[in-house]
């Protein structure tokens, strides 16, 4: 398997563009996309979208599948695929959907019985799925009929997340649990053996159980995992969030650690569970540029494959305190008062919800700073974190991202990483060491703190590239800054 990259992207908020539909609004995009060298393009369940946001059996953008398989094929042709994430435990919810989608096509040929689209007659010739005891108790039928509807669209691979029900079940038999995967994997490749399939789960210590039993009876049932448990650290709820104060390093290696060297594992540090990366885990404030670097450096230069939310390659930010009330969180004034109960300050409160509330993700993508969610961000950053002003700033962060991916993939540096790498932890100091023969090596030194760290002298090592871009080094530093992060090198060629 390759090293890959995912981005997550919001359909609801990437590109509200007026006059123009959800997928042909991305479809504008396509460059930037490009511009981000990305494999996979994960996106929500549509036939989910569909439904919520239309009730009334209207046809409307996002039931416009045509443009949706353009938006397929045209991502395919750039050799990004667009992968849903099919929630398991709301199958049901999808075949509703499926069923009012199709409803939505039968009203509109009626309408106009000429002209129909191969999407349209797959639609029409379909029949209602009628939920009976039968087929409510069968996941199969109802995973062939959401898989089979995506094939049809052009979908090569399929994320499967919120599945984990079917391996909690109170039995110590773990190979009934396995084979409930090794069912769904196989119905999936059955309808498209060149289908990839991602598991997404929070639960890696029941999953990595799994996958031992797969590997001693030589069976296989992913091509890739996905784990989201860096993105929160492992916090359950809003209580855990008061008590997280700042990112304990020591935390995030234990748990980044027997991950890292393998690239099927997927790694996050933002998800659609919780807040933007460097709310929670950076300093948006006196380091804000060198700590969304720092994260960056640390998700993308291990062995493991990586997930980015999308404005992570920004290092956006979700609202301030000022605009908390703009989160539409219903909860809110009760919330805070029970927190107020329990000796826990409003101020608190508060910048627990900009750092792991995820509505804070539900703001529009920063493409200039005209904006009007731009009110959300902090002011003093507020020109910076734009695509717009990103492009032409040599210091972005964007850049930043850039210049990794070229270091990764298309330098003369890239052969380093062919390697596995040795990953230390020594004083709150992460290094990821690749060697190659001849005594060729690369050198990560990562300080995700907010405080300096002593580098220890690395002889004869050259900075080949550091978070702190506008700082010029005359050798290697003693002490690494807050959010400090180098990759030096040693060739002795």
């Amino acid at each position: 398997m390759k090293k890959i990259s995912i981005y997550e992207l919001n359909l609801s908020t990437f590109n509200n563009k007026k006059g123009l539909n959800k997928y042909l609004s991305i479809i504008e995009k396509i460059e930037y996309l490009k511009s981000l060298n990305i494999d996979i393009i994960a996106i929500d369940d549509i036939l989910l979208k569909c439904y919520e946001i239309n009730r009334n059996y209207e046809f409307n953008d996002w039931s416009n599948l045509q443009d949706f398989k353009k938006l397929v094929e045209l991502c395919l042709a750039n050799n990004i695929k667009i992968m849903p994430t099919i929630n398991i435990a709301k199958l049901k919810k999808s075949i509703i959907a499926k069923k009012h989608l199709i409803s939505i096509y039968r009203n509109k040929s009626s309408e106009n019985e000429s002209n129909k689209n191969d999407i349209e007659s797959y639609l029409l010739t379909q029949e209602f799925l009628v939920p009976t005891i039968e087929n409510i108790s069968n996941l199969s039928v109802f995973l062939k009929e959401i898989i089979s509807f995506y094939s049809v669209l052009g979908i090569k691979g399929f994320i499967l997340e919120d599945f984990e029900f079917l391996i909690n079940k109170k039995t110590n038999n773990m190979k009934s649990k396995f084979s409930f995967l090794l069912d769904i994997y196989r119905i999936i490749k059955h309808i498209n053996f060149s289908s990839m399939v991602i598991w997404k789960t929070k639960q890696y210590n029941d999953f990595l159980n799994i996958i031992d039993i797969a590997n001693q009876n030589d069976l296989i049932f992913f091509d890739y995992i996905y784990l989201t448990h860096l993105s929160d650290i492992n916090l359950k709820n809003s209580w855990d969030w008061i008590k997280f104060n700042k990112l304990n390093v020591k935390k995030l290696f234990e748990l980044w650690k027997p991950f890292c060297n393998n690239e099927q594992y997927i790694l996050s540090l933002s998800s659609n569970y919780s807040g933007w990366v460097v709310n929670k885990y950076g300093d948006n404030l006196s380091f804000y540029k060198e700590s969304a670097k720092s994260l960056l450096m640390f998700l993308m230069l291990a062995k493991n494959s990586y997930s980015l939310y999308n404005g992570d390659e920004l290092g956006i930010l979700g609202t301030d305190s000022n605009n908390i009330f703009n989160l539409n969180n219903i909860n809110f004034n009760e919330e805070k008062r029970f927190y107020q109960s329990r000796n826990i300050s409003s101020q608190k409160y508060i910048e627990s919800q900009i750092k792991f509330n995820p509505i804070t993700l539900q703001i529009e993508f920063p493409w200039t700073n005209n904006i009007q969610n731009l009110d959300f961000i902090q002011p003093k950053l507020r020109n910076k974190i734009n695509v717009e002003q990103q492009l032409t700033s040599k210091d972005s962060t964007f850049n930043f991202y850039s210049n990794l991916v070229r270091i990764l993939n298309k330098s003369k540096y890239s052969i380093y990483f062919k390697g596995f790498p040795k990953v230390l932890l020594c004083n709150n100091l992460i290094s990821i060491e690749y060697s190659t023969s001849e005594n060729k090596k690369l050198l990560i030194l990562l300080n995700l703190n907010s405080f300096p760290i002593k580098s220890y002298i690395w002889n004869q090592y050259l900075i080949l590239s550091s978070s702190y871009t506008n700082k010029y080094y005359s050798s290697i530093p003693e002490y690494l800054s807050p959010y400090e992060c180098l990759i030096l090198i040693k060739d002795n060629n």
